[in-house]
C-alpha cells in the first residue's frame, strides 16, 4: 500500500492574490488573501513533511513521518478556521477548507494506528477516506480561488 496518497497538494496549486495595500480599501480581497496563504502555508509544509516518504509495495513506511504530517494537517486546519473573516461567503470556504483539513489528519491517524495494528483492511479505508478528503480539497480549492480572483478583478475595475 502506498501512503503517499496523502492529498494535500491540490491547494497548493492556488496562485496566491498579493494585494498587502487593498486591506483598507477591499476587506473581502485582504481575507481571501489571508486565507489562502495560510491554505498555501499548509500544504507546503505537509508536502515537505512527506515528500521523502516514498513507500514501495509490500514496504513499511515511516510512521513517524505521518503522524507529523497529521499534526500538521490538523495544526493547520485549526489556524485556518482561526483567520478572522468577515464575508459570509469566505467563511463557508473557511469552515470546508478546515473541515477539510480535519478530515484528512483524522483519517492519516486512523492509517497509522491501522498499521501499527497490522491491520491492511482498516488501513486502507482510511486511505480512501484521505483520497476522497483531497479531491474535496481540489473542488473547494479552485471555487475559492475563482471566487478571490473575482473579487480581485472586480476591485481593479473600480480602480480604473
Amino acid at each position: 500500500m502506498n501512503l503517499r496518497l496523502l492529498s494535500c497538494a491540490s491547494v497548493s496549486s492556488l496562485s496566491l492574490i498579493t494585494l498587502n495595500a487593498c486591506q483598507s480599501i477591499d476587506p473581502v480581497v485582504y481575507e481571501c488573501q489571508e486565507l489562502l496563504e495560510t491554505i498555501n502555508d499548509v500544504v507546503i509544509e505537509a508536502q515537505t513533511i512527506t515528500q521523502a516518504e516514498q513507500t514501495l509495495e509490500g514496504e513499511e513506511p515511516n510512521l513517524d513521518v505521518w503522524l507529523q504530517a497529521a499534526d500538521t494537517l490538523k495544526t493547520g486546519a485549526e489556524a485556518i478556521a482561526n483567520i478572522d473573516i468577515s464575508s459570509p461567503i469566505l467563511e463557508n470556504y473557511q469552515d470546508k477548507i478546515s473541515e477539510v483539513y480535519s478530515e484528512q489528519a483524522a483519517a492519516t491517524y486512523s492509517m497509522v494506528e491501522a498499521w501499527q495494528k497490522k491491520n491492511l483492511e482498516t488501513a486502507l479505508a482510511a486511505q480512501t477516506r484521505t483520497q476522497a478528503a483531497g479531491e474535496l480539497e481540489k473542488t473547494i480549492g479552485e471555487s475559492l480561488n475563482n471566487y478571490c480572483q473575482d473579487k480581485e478583478k472586480e476591485l481593479q475595475q473600480t480602480d480604473t
